[in-house]
C-alpha cells in the first residue's frame, strides 16, 4: 500500500475548513530555510472557492502497513494562489511553513545598536545569543520598544524614544532564551533580512534552526540546536549493500575555489579596514585569493567573520559527494530518518562517514505514487 498523505485546511485563526483532495503535490525541505508545499486541485470543487491567502494547510504523512507512524510533514500558510482555466480548470496553491516569518522581517533598527543590530563577542559570547536577540527584537515581545543598551550617547544621537522602526511583534510568538551554542563573533546587520542574517550565523557557528507552529495554540516558536534532527548514525547506515544507496560519486575540485579570503570594510587607502581567513594564510602554489566587500563593517572582527564564512562555503565546494539515496524496505524517510538527522554513509568496504539529511523533496502524482529525493551534506 502506498504512503498516505492527508491535507487539512484551516482559516488563519485555526478554524478547520475541510480536507483537501489534491490532484498532485510536492514538498521541498532544506535545513535553515522555509519548507514549501505545492498543491494542485480541481478548481470546480467547493473547497477550492474557500481557500484564501494566509489560510493554513497541514500535511500528515503515514504508512501503517510499512511501519510508518503518522507524523506532520509540513504546516504552513498559503502565500500564492494560481487559477488555471481550460477544459479541466485547476488551482495551484503554494504553502510556506512558519520559518517564513523570518523571511518577512528585516533587522529594523539603526546601525551600531548593541544587542539588536550590532553584536560583539565580548558581550554576546555565543552565536545562539545573537540568534535569540534577532528573534526577540524583531518578532518576539521586544520587537516594539527600546534596544537593550540605550546609553546616554545613543540618547543624544537618536533621542530617548529610540525604538524599532515599526512594530514587528507577531501574535503567538514565544520569546526564546539563549542555549549557549556556538562561539560568538562580530556582526553588523542593520536593515538585513532576518532569515539571511540567521543563515549567516548558522553557517559560521554550525547551528540548525527552524520556526515551529502549533495549530492548537497558534504559537510560533524558534527552535535551534547543533543538529536539527537526531543522531541516528548507529542505526541508519546507508550503503549499496543494503540497497539504500544507488549511484555514488566523489570529486575533488580545486579549479576555482580560493584558499584565502580577504574582506574589506570602511575606510580609504591605508585606512581601509581589512579582515582575512584563514590564519596563517597559505603560501606558494597553495595560495588562491579572493576579495569580498564588507560594506559598512566597522571592525576587523566582523570582516574576519565574513571572510571565514566565505572560506567555509568554498571548502565545501572543493570536496563533493554525489550520493543517490534510495527508499527501500530497509530504510525509509519518515520512518527511519527525518530532515536534519545525522546518518552513516558507507559507500564501500573501506570508507564510512557521517552525513546530515540536509534536503528532502517529496512529490506524488494523481495515482498517489510518491517519489522521494534526499540531499545529504556535511554535518
Amino acid at each position: 500500500m502506498p504512503t498516505q498523505a492527508t491535507f487539512t485546511l484551516y482559516e488563519s485563526d485555526g478554524t478547520p475548513v475541510g480536507m483537501i483532495d489534491p490532484l498532485n503535490y510536492s514538498v521541498s525541505h532544506q535545513v535553515n530555510s522555509p519548507s514549501v508545499l505545492v498543491l494542485r486541485l480541481d478548481l470546480r470543487t467547493t473547497l477550492a472557492a474557500q481557500i484564501e491567502i494566509e489560510y493554513i494547510v497541514r500535511m500528515i504523512r503515514s504508512d501503517a502497513a510499512g511501519g510508518m507512524n503518522a507524523y506532520e510533514e509540513i504546516i504552513g500558510a498559503v502565500r500564492l494562489m494560481r487559477r488555471m482555466y481550460g477544459v479541466n480548470p485547476m488551482m495551484e496553491i503554494v504553502v510556506v511553513d512558519a520559518t517564513r516569518v523570518l523571511q518577512d522581517r528585516i533587522v529594523a533598527w539603526y546601525p551600531n545598536l548593541r544587542g539588536v543590530s550590532c553584536f560583539m563577542p565580548s558581550l554576546y559570547t555565543t552565536a545562539s545569543s545573537i540568534i535569540t536577540q534577532l528573534w526577540n527584537y524583531n518578532i518576539g515581545s521586544n520587537a516594539n520598544g527600546a534596544p537593550p543598551y540605550l546609553t546616554a550617547d545613543l540618547s543624544r544621537r537618536y533621542s530617548t524614544t529610540l525604538s524599532r522602526w515599526t512594530d514587528g511583534r507577531l501574535t503567538g510568538a514565544v520569546d526564546v532564551a539563549d542555549l549557549g551554542l556556538g562561539t560568538g563573533f562580530a556582526l553588523a546587520c542593520s536593515g538585513e533580512n532576518v532569515l539571511i542574517t540567521m543563515q549567516k550565523i548558522a553557517d559560521v557557528a554550525s547551528i540548525d534552526f527552524e520556526v515551529r507552529f502549533d495549530i492548537a495554540t497558534l504559537q510560533y516558536t524558534l527552535f535551534y540546536a547543533n543538529t536539527l534532527g537526531a543522531n541516528r548514525t548507529s542505526v541508519v547506515r546507508m550503503s549499496q549493500a543494503n540497497g539504500t544507496i544507488g549511484n555514488f560519486e566523489y570529486s575533488t575540485d580545486a579549479m576555482t575555489s580560493p584558499t584565502f579570503v580577504i574582506a574589506t570594510g570602511k575606510g580609504k587607502d591605508k585606512a581601509m579596514l581589512r579582515g582575512s581567513f584563514p590564519s596563517p594564510a597559505p603560501t606558494g602554489y597553495e595560495l588562491r585569493e579572493v576579495l569580498i566587500k564588507g560594506g559598512d563593517s566597522e571592525t576587523v572582527a566582523h570582516l574576519t567573520a565574513l571572510a571565514k564564512r566565505r572560506w567555509r562555503q568554498e571548502q565545501r565546494k572543493q570536496k563533493l559527494y554525489t550520493i543517490e539515496v534510495l527508499q527501500s524496505s530497509a530504510l525509509q524517510y519518515g520512518r527511519d530518518y527525518f530532515l536534519g538527522d545525522l546518518v552513516t554513509v558507507t559507500p564501500d568496504s573501506v570508507n564510512s562517514f557521517t552525513r546530515k539529511i540536509f534536503g528532502v523533496q517529496l512529490s506524488a502524482d494523481s495515482t498517489g505514487r510518491e517519489d522521494v529525493k534526499i540531499e545529504l551534506a556535511n554535518p
